[in-house]
């Protein structure tokens, strides 16, 4: 009765389930930590684009399953001491480790983030003690004889003065 027509990748019974198949995030996970003790591990698109997968279901997988999350944890670890011995041995350019390292060393990621909270901070406080300067044009024929320093000028507006 009904105009609606199975999938064409749904064959035999009426309760298949249509999609990829499901992973395995245990193995997935254990071979996450394996790869990334190898010195190649510089990044986590070197694991997840050999296995034909985007690198962002690794994160996906991450908020699914906490023993993968804790793989990518330690994974991600593993990757930045891994890019730290490369560009200290001049393999990978600093400017590379520098520019990534927050998102893989979670330590130097809390303390980064706690600078520029402190910075901008500064420069708030900054901004808000700086003084502003209002130079006043009246015509010639009022100004004469005026005598207003700008100390006697109130920041109130002139309607709220009563």
């Amino acid at each position: 009765m009904s105009d609606l027509k199975k999938p064409s990748n749904c064959v035999g019974k009426s309760n298949a389930i249509v999609g990829r198949p499901p992973t395995d995030l245990i193995k997935l996970a254990e071979e996450l930590i394996e790869w990334s003790y190898t010195p190649q591990a510089l990044n986590l698109i070197g694991f997840s684009s050999p296995r034909k997968f985007t690198v962002t279901r690794l994160a996906d997988y991450a908020v699914k399953d906490e023993a993968f999350s804790d793989a990518l944890r330690l994974a991600k670890e593993n990757i930045s001491l891994n890019r730290f011995n490369a560009s200290c041995a001049k393999l990978m350019p600093e400017v590379y480790y520098n520019r990534c390292e927050a998102m893989y060393d979670p330590l130097y990621n809390a303390f980064s983030k706690e600078e520029k909270r402190y910075e901008s901070e500064l420069r708030k406080k900054e901004e808000s003690s700086k003084q502003s300067t209002y130079n006043i044009m009246v015509p010639h024929d009022l100004a004469i004889g005026a005598n207003i320093s700008a100390e006697a000028v109130s920041k109130e507006h002139p309607s709220s003065a009563q």
